[in-house]
């Protein structure tokens, strides 16, 4: 007598199972139809099984990120302590070690502490090589101003904000004529600078 085992699995609801034995001339000498109720069970998509992932491959999905120390704005003054009266020269500069693609949505302070006069840049403004503690780094002045103080005590020269696009090695590499070219992608982060207090004090 030969046995047969059959695996069923069984969604949320009603199923019938008929039951059956053979004689060994193969005819069928038994039927019972029955009505089980199925519960608690799995659907069908909760059976289907995910790839795993790597953690090779979560490392390569990651958006790579920009620190402080990667790109930021400084503010240059020519002086913090003045008198009322006395103007000051200030240069805002964009710092990278990373290819920045596109620099856009400057917001410029604004403050009822100083008169504010632009002082020009080139028209054709490039980025140029410099040291910066210690580190190599591209730079660009973003504007001069000069700044008069229109009263005495602690002033703040407020921080600018930038939004910037950078082109980021993701560590994969593709065939090209050239060889093995990096693979970027374009990451966007956006930069604040620093505060600046100026002491301003009367006229002797």
């Amino acid at each position: 007598m030969k046995v047969y085992l059959y695996i069923i699995i069984a969604l949320l609801g009603c199923i019938f199972i008929t039951l059956f034995s053979c004689t060994p001339d193969r005819k069928r000498t038994r039927a019972v139809d029955k009505n089980e109720s199925v519960k608690n069970a799995r659907s069908a998509d909760s059976l289907k099984t995910e790839p795993a992932i790597t953690d090779q491959e979560k490392e390569e999905d990651e958006e790579p990120t920009i620190s402080d120390a990667d790109a930021f704005i400084d503010i240059v003054v020519s002086d913090s302590d003045l008198v009322k009266g006395q103007a000051l020269d200030v240069e805002f500069r964009f710092y990278t070690k990373i290819e920045a693609r596109n620099m856009s949505s400057i917001q410029w302070p604004e403050s009822d502490d100083f008169e504010v006069q632009n002082t020009g840049l080139d028209s054709i403004r490039k980025m140029k090589e410099v040291m910066y503690s210690g580190h190599k780094y591209y730079t660009v002045i973003l504007r001069k101003v000069r700044l008069t103080p229109q009263k005495v005590g602690e002033l703040k020269i407020k921080p600018v904000t930038m939004e910037v696009s950078f082109s980021v090695p993701t560590g994969k590499t593709v065939k090209s004529q050239f060889g093995d070219t990096p693979v970027m992608r374009e990451v966007k982060k956006t930069l604040k600078s620093r505060e600046v207090t100026i002491n301003v004090s009367e006229k002797k």
